[in-house]
């Protein structure tokens, strides 16, 4: 019994390892696809400078970014809800200092 107990427990351990770095490919792989500062010039740079935006990053949650890109969206700003989610969440990510700002 005790035998099958180790056996279960090591193929559960081995399944939430390779569960995480599947998960964790997937997320580098689509922080890799999506061009943070692209998509900010395309679909926000239309009505805001840079300067603004730069002002808030370090400083804004994920969350507020999701709330302020949702109120933009409400004014028109065209995103869908997939790009919205990646812009906040790469905006929220960003430091104060970094290659966006420059």
């Amino acid at each position: 019994m005790r035998k099958d107990m180790k056996k279960g427990i090591l193929l559960l351990a081995g399944t939430i390892i390779v569960a995480a770095t599947v998960t964790a490919a997937a997320e580098t792989l689509e922080k890799k696809d999506f061009d943070c500062a692209k998509t900010l010039a395309q679909r926000c740079e239309s009505c805001h400078y840079r300067n603004r935006i730069c002002g808030r990053i370090g400083r804004t949650s994920e969350r507020r970014w999701k709330a302020i890109i949702s109120r933009m969206m409400r004014h028109g700003a065209i995103l869908d809800k997939k790009t919205a989610k990646k812009l906040a969440r790469c905006l929220a990510a960003l430091g104060p200092e970094n290659e966006l700002c420059r």
